[in-house]
């Protein structure tokens, strides 16, 4: 049992020598549940409300998403890419399309 309003992080391992998904998890007082997975290589282009600069990664990126209501969509541009330097998270209020993109991670957020 995992005490009310505490995040989970775990990783499910691919028995086909693929990329592991990984997945962060948020469980409230009322049992409700937060997953999303990480689209590699995946840009939702478009419905961008906030923008934070250097994070450390799309799971990082993952949860600034799941701690702000509005939130619904993220993507994450890693850092030394297409943006420069620095990593780029945009935080979305709609879901986006997806579009292949070797240089960002994105995902969706269920409430």
């Amino acid at each position: 049992m995992v005490d009310a309003n505490r995040k989970v992080k775990f990783t499910v391992k691919n028995p086909m020598g693929k990329k592991a998904i990984k997945y962060n998890l948020k469980i409230y007082r009322d049992n409700q549940v937060q997953v999303g997975e990480i689209e590699r290589n995946t840009d939702r282009m478009g419905s961008d409300y906030n923008r934070l600069e250097n994070l450390s990664d799309a799971v990082a990126c993952q949860r600034e998403c799941q701690d702000d209501t509005p939130c619904v969509a993220w993507t994450f541009v890693k850092p030394n890419t297409i943006q420069g330097p620095k990593s780029q998270c945009y935080l979305k209020n709609s879901v986006p399309q997806k579009s292949t993109n070797n240089a960002c991670e994105s995902g969706v957020i269920y409430r």
